[in-house]
């Protein structure tokens, strides 16, 4: 039998020809591999959204995250403001806005422009027309008459210093003279604030930050939109005012406070040096609200209190409580000051006993326990004194001739009762009313006088009285009724209807409110209104009387008041593109009510085309919309 040669055996092994080797694998460096890892890792996602964000943007997906709008009018570039800025820090159907504005995109040499940052209060709400900002440029136009006064009022409701702060990195790129920077009130309520209904709570800086920069991009647009999807129906389906923060109370002591605390610090740092560095004159102020009048939105008992305490604590507030109401303020005060001793938070407490103590004349004493009962709100829509201490710090810190402290809170307070803020001052808790705009603009301008008289011929030594600046603004009984009334309407919804002083405020209101009417009803009101316009200061030739066609104003009774109405809101619009004919024309159009609504809308839209949301925003103002209603198919006039 033939043997079967063995494969494996050596002698087989070494006559077997040679097989073809495969090629060897080629060895890669340590670096090259770490350079392969960071483009599969980094390099191709980042190519990936580039592509992503450039096809957003070919697609018009998406909106400019900018504040300021450039325009174009009569061959000269302007800037107004982009409606759709808030949308990174608001859910759209809660997106805020600025009154509108423009400016020239190149300052003219004889120009005084200022910028006004803030939130509803520095904006001028409940009436922007007749906000702190419009009284200071009456008080400037009149004191330099030779300069135009270019107002810029940026504050926008229900934002804070985290919004703010891109709006200043934009404005220092726009050669303002002065920057007034009035803000602090909506830090807990505000985007990123610790008891906010817009997002994120209490988020620090740089998280915050960190989100700001992505929704810029139109990918994080997307993102942040399709996670609003996923994330259901809000139960914020429209602006609800103040009422949409009942749920969100937060407690004195809470830690996320100091996260909102440490993040205005940062903010109002950067917001404060880049107006020194860009060469403005900065106006820090220190924040005002109501002390006296305005008791906390929300009181949050101790909840580690052992329960005798708190039975004890019930038992005196309740009896305190009725001391008051008899006026028995000694022993009321006695209880109010036990009651404090057992739970320090209950910040309701802490305002009972500043209202005892002021009844019996311990003014400071009652100061102190009015800014206790702010500083321990569990609804914060008032600056407390954190806030003021950290803009007095600021104001320290950078000390110099490019910034002054301007000290609202104590300045204000001189012309209060008991040099406590009150409703002498406010509206309602934060919100100037026609007295309390009209000293704060005063202080602005003397601020504003002072830097600016030594470069600059001024007119009269004297401001303006509150009279005249009223008269120059066209501020009309028919205004303040319209302004009252809003108000009004305000304090009849949460939280301010809740306050335990509530009745007794609106009965102020509506009494105010009722003087008025009874001025409407006298059968020379049109005369007597048309009269103390012309009565104004002369130099001052953007007002009422020399804005509006004669046939505006005189006519029939009823339409008349609603005409003076509506020009006297918007006549800054007409001012600023310096086109009475124009302005005119749009009034001549209307041939029936429906006509005249829309037209009124129309022409808004037309004096700023880019803003086209304005026309759709026209017809949501009902109170307006319906004014423009009334106006009569007779009620017209040509231009001059």
């Amino acid at each position: 039998m033939k043997k079967r040669k063995n494969k494996n055996h050596p002698a087989a092994r070494k006559s077997a020809p040679p097989r073809p080797s495969a090629a060897a694998p080629i060895a890669l460096s340590p670096a090259k591999r770490w350079l392969f890892r960071i483009i599969l890792l980094l390099v191709l996602p980042a190519a990936l959204l580039g592509g992503l964000e450039a096809g957003l943007r070919l697609a018009g997906y998406g909106y400019s995250p900018d504040f300021f709008k450039k325009i174009q009018r009569d061959g000269k570039d302007y800037y107004i403001n982009n409606e759709n800025f808030t949308l990174s820090f608001f859910p759209p159907q809660l997106a805020r806005w600025p009154d509108p504005f423009i400016f020239p995109a190149q300052k003219a040499p004889d120009t005084i422009r200022v910028f006004i940052f803030g939130e509803s209060a520095a904006m001028g709400d409940p009436q922007p027309a007749y906000g702190a900002s419009r009284y200071l440029e009456m008080q400037l136009r009149e004191k330099f008459p030779g300069k135009k006064i270019e107002m810029i009022n940026l504050g926008i409701t229900a934002i804070n210093s985290h919004v703010i702060l891109p709006i200043a990195r934009e404005c220092a790129r726009h050669n303002g003279d002065f920057w007034i920077i009035y803000m602090g009130n909506n830090e807990m309520v505000g985007p990123f604030g610790a008891a906010t209904v817009f997002g994120a709570q209490a988020l620090p800086r740089r998280l915050a930050q960190l989100n700001i920069a992505l929704q810029s991009t139109r990918t994080g647009q997307l993102l942040v939109s399709c996670l609003r999807k996923l994330g259901g129906k809000s139960k914020n389906t429209s602006w609800g005012g103040m009422e949409m923060f009942l749920e969100n109370r937060i407690a004195p002591g809470d830690p996320r406070k100091e996260t909102v605390y440490r993040n205005f610090e940062g903010n109002l740092r950067d917001i404060v040096a880049l107006g020194v560095n860009s060469g403005a004159h900065v106006i820090l102020n220190t924040m005002s609200v109501n002390l006296k009048d305005s008791p906390p939105f929300g009181s949050l008992a101790n909840s580690n209190l052992p329960a005798a305490d708190r039975e004890q604590f019930d038992a005196v507030f309740t009896g305190a409580k009725a001391l008051q109401q008899q006026r028995n303020f000694t022993a009321a005060a006695e209880g109010f000051a036990q009651a404090v001793k057992l739970d320090p938070q209950f910040a309701e407490a802490h305002f009972r006993l500043g209202q005892c103590e002021l009844a019996l004349t311990n003014l400071t004493a009652a100061a102190d326990q009015f800014q206790l009962a702010c500083d321990k709100d569990a609804l914060p829509f008032r600056s407390d004194t954190r806030i003021n201490g950290t803009i007095r710090q600021m104001a320290k810190e950078f000390s110099g001739e490019h910034l002054v402290l301007c000290d609202a809170e104590r300045e204000l307070m001189q012309t209060s009762l008991g040099h406590i803020t009150g409703n002498e001052t406010f509206f309602e808790h934060v919100h100037f009313n026609f007295d309390g705009n009209y000293r704060l603009g005063k202080l602005w301008a003397e601020f504003i006088g002072q830097a600016q008289s030594a470069n600059t011929k001024s007119g009269p030594t004297n401001w303006l009285s509150q009279a005249d600046c009223e008269r120059a603004l066209g501020l009309s009984i028919w205004n303040r009724q319209f302004v009252l009334q809003s108000v009004m309407r305000r304090m009849e919804t949460p939280p301010l209807s809740t306050q335990f002083n509530n009745a007794e405020r609106l009965e102020v209101l509506r009494a105010e409110e009722l003087g008025l009417q009874q001025q409407d009803a006298q059968a020379d009101a049109i005369q007597r209104v048309r009269a103390e316009f012309e009565a104004g200061p002369i130099s001052l030739n953007r007002s009422l009387i020399h804005r509006v066609p004669s046939r505006l104003i005189a006519g029939r009774w009823n339409c008349s008041r609603t005409v003076i109405m509506i020009v006297c809101n918007w006549a800054d619009c007409w001012a600023s593109r310096s086109n009475r004919s124009g302005a005119s024309r749009f009034w001549s159009r209307p041939q029936n009510y429906d006509r005249a609504a829309r037209t009124i809308g129309s022409s808004w839209a037309a004096f700023w085309p880019p803003n086209r949301n304005l026309h759709r925003r026209w017809t949501a103002w009902n109170t307006r919309f319906a004014c423009a209603r009334r106006i009569p198919p007779s009620f017209v006039t040509s231009p001059r």
